[in-house]
C-alpha cells in the first residue's frame, strides 16, 4: 500500500475516534514529514531503530524543542500502532521510549508583590487569611 494512502486512512481514523482536530492535524503532519524525510529510499516495513534514531538526530538539528521532539515522535509512534492494530500490517514499532527527550524543569512562579496584595484584600474570613499567610511564607 502507498505511504500517502496509509497515511490518510490513519488521518480517517483518528477523526472517526474522535481525536480532536488539532490532534489529527498534528499527528498527520508529523507522519507525512517522517514519510518525506525517508524519502523513496525506506519503505515504511522497513524502518528500523536505527533509522529512528537518524530521524531523531535530524530533528535535533534543527534545533526543536524536546516537546517537539517528543510530539513527532510520538506521531510516529501512534502510526505504527494504527498500521499493527488496524491495517492489521505486521510491522514492529520501532519508536522506543528511550528516544523520548528529557523536558528540563520548569521553575516555579511566585506571586509578585503586588499579586500578593490583591490575593489578601479579597480574603475577608480571618480563618482563611491565615491560612493563606501561612502557605506565603
Amino acid at each position: 500500500m502507498d505511504p500517502t494512502e496509509m497515511i490518510s486512512n490513519f488521518r480517517s481514523f483518528m477523526k472517526r475516534v474522535n481525536y480532536s482536530k488539532l490532534s489529527v492535524r498534528s499527528r498527520y503532519y508529523e507522519t507525512r514529514r517522517f514519510v518525506a524525510w525517508l524519502g523513496g529510499e525506506t519503505e515504511l516495513d522497513k524502518v528500523t531503530s536505527k533509522t529512528i534514531y537518524s530521524y531523531l538526530e535530524y530533528l535535533q538539528n534543527r534545533r526543536l524543542k524536546a516537546k517537539t521532539i517528543n510530539c513527532y515522535l510520538d506521531g510516529i509512534h501512534r502510526f505504527y500502532e494504527y498500521l499493527y492494530h488496524e491495517e492489521k500490517i505486521l510491522i514492529e514499532n520501532q519508536v522506543k521510549p528511550a528516544y523520548r527527550q528529557i523536558l528540563p524543569m520548569q521553575l516555579q512562579r511566585f506571586l509578585r508583590n503586588e499579586e500578593v496584595d490583591i490575593l489578601l484584600n479579597c480574603i475577608r474570613n480571618k480563618r482563611d487569611r491565615a491560612m493563606v499567610m501561612l502557605m506565603l511564607r
